[in-house]
C-alpha cells in the first residue's frame, strides 16, 4: 500500500510541477489566450492556492 502511495504522489508532483508548466508554455506559443482551457476549473483552482493537497495526498480516513 505505500508503494501505491508513493507512486501517486509523485506522479501527481510530476504533473502539477513539471508536464502543467510545460503545457502552459506551450499553449501560449500556439497563441492560446486561456493556457489552460479544458482542464477542470476546480483543479486549477487548487493548484493556484496550493492550501488544500489533492484527495489521493491526504492521509487516509478511517472508516468506523
Amino acid at each position: 500500500m505505500n508503494s501505491s502511495h508513493t507512486y501517486v504522489k509523485e506522479l501527481e508532483l510530476l504533473i502539477l510541477d513539471q508536464l502543467l508548466p510545460v503545457y502552459e508554455k506551450y499553449q501560449k506559443a500556439a497563441g492560446s489566450v486561456n493556457t489552460l482551457y479544458g482542464i477542470n476549473p476546480e483543479l486549477i483552482k487548487q493548484i493556484k492556492t496550493k492550501k488544500q493537497l489533492p484527495a489521493l495526498l491526504r492521509a487516509p480516513e478511517k472508516y468506523s
